[in-house]
């Protein structure tokens, strides 16, 4: 899984830093998910199977803060998705103000505490820009289903974990341009639901 590795300790020459840092990315796997490659190959069943057991393992080491202590150097782990197969090839690259993170932040929070009413876990809530490239297809497709209307620079995709532990939906969010502030639009598990 691809994401973000932030180390701790500083008892390790940078030789031995590199080669800890390399070991553990490799060793960030997704289970027994098969490569990018081979998944193509697969029927359509058989790619959402490995997609959602890929999914699993990125969603728990999510909520876990994928820590984890190896010779004294602690590591912690978030992933984000970008090596999932199958990723949308017209996703605009997140390129938002402070400002506009923040409310995206507060908005998204707001909605699912006070709106949907998900209880708080004892990690919190499981709220992130959204990873599933069934979901990030909104990006491809010409038929925007919910959102249609709004191109993809004024798209945001939030997922969230429903009420179900494990279980996740999604927020949609859209702006009238990157001026106007976001609101959400419907939330579900698919963008051409109604």
């Amino acid at each position: 899984m691809g994401g973000i590795i932030i180390l701790s300790g500083c008892s390790l020459r940078n030789s031995e830093i590199n080669t800890s840092v390399q070991g553990l990315v490799n060793n960030i796997d997704t289970g027994e998910v098969m490569q990018n490659n081979v998944i193509e190959n697969l029927s359509a069943e058989q790619q959402d199977v490995e997609l959602n057991k890929a999914l699993a393992t990125l969603k728990t080491t999510r909520k876990t803060g994928g820590e984890t202590i190896k010779d004294g150097m602690s590591t912690s782990i978030i992933p984000n998705g970008a090596d999932l197969p199958n990723q949308p090839k017209n996703k605009p690259e997140f390129n938002e103000s402070y400002n506009s993170v923040l409310q995206l932040i507060a908005l998204t929070n707001d909605y699912v505490q006070n709106v949907l009413k998900i209880p708080k876990r004892s990690y919190g809530y499981d709220i992130t820009p959204a990873v599933d490239p069934r979901i990030l297809a909104i990006y491809d497709d010409k038929d925007k289903g919910v959102a249609t209307g709004y191109t993809n620079e004024n798209i945001e995709i939030y997922e969230y974990e429903t009420e179900v532990d494990d279980s996740y939906s999604y927020l949609f969010l859209v702006r009238d341009s990157k001026e106007s502030p976001w609101k959400i639009i419907h939330h579900g598990t698919s963008y051409k639901e109604q």
